[in-house]
């Protein structure tokens, strides 16, 4: 079963097993009540839970698992990621990509000039950022249009059209 990485849970909230989860997205559609949760790297008493209740919290969501009854336990999965099976994720709108799709995806100019790889996505007030990694040189490509000629994520590859500057790493 292949699992992808929803979140990571942050620290405990409150004293009665509810912690603090940081969602990989941008908004929690994935994490719903009844929805059965990973955890990476399993702990040896709780390998998955079950989604009770979810609420904002700031800039991350408290969650309360059923499993769960005490701070103690929350303490124990502290730090951990939430993973659920890749299957089991909503279906996207066209031009809408999850970032574990974009990672690792071989980015290319329209040239065929290979520029590196895809290592994040940057969540920007204006946009999403691509940083890319090529050797010891980092970029940072805007998730726009005028930049972002295609992006195929069955072949793991995108082509940028950069202009003159924005590949300048110094």
């Amino acid at each position: 079963m292949d699992i992808v990485q929803i979140g990571k849970i942050l620290r405990p909230h409150g004293m009665n097993g509810a912690v603090v989860v940081r969602i990989f997205a941008d908004n929690p559609r994935n994490l719903n009540p009844g929805v059965r949760v990973t955890l990476i790297p399993e702990d040896s008493d709780f390998s998955s839970l079950t989604i009770e209740s979810v609420f904002p919290y700031k800039n991350s969501y408290r969650v309360e698992f059923r499993e769960l009854k005490d701070r103690t336990s929350a303490e124990r999965i502290s730090k951990k990621l939430l993973g659920v099976p890749r299957r089991s994720l909503e279906k996207l709108s066209d031009n809408r990509y999850y970032v574990f799709d974009l990672v690792g995806c071989k980015v290319y100019t329209v040239e065929g000039e290979a520029k590196g790889h895809v290592d994040d996505v940057v969540n920007n007030p204006g946009n999403d950022l691509l940083n890319i990694i090529d050797n010891e040189k980092s970029y940072l490509i805007p998730m726009v249009k005028k930049f972002i000629k295609s992006i195929d994520i069955e072949k793991g590859k995108i082509i940028i059209d950069p202009i003159e500057g924005l590949l300048d790493s110094e």
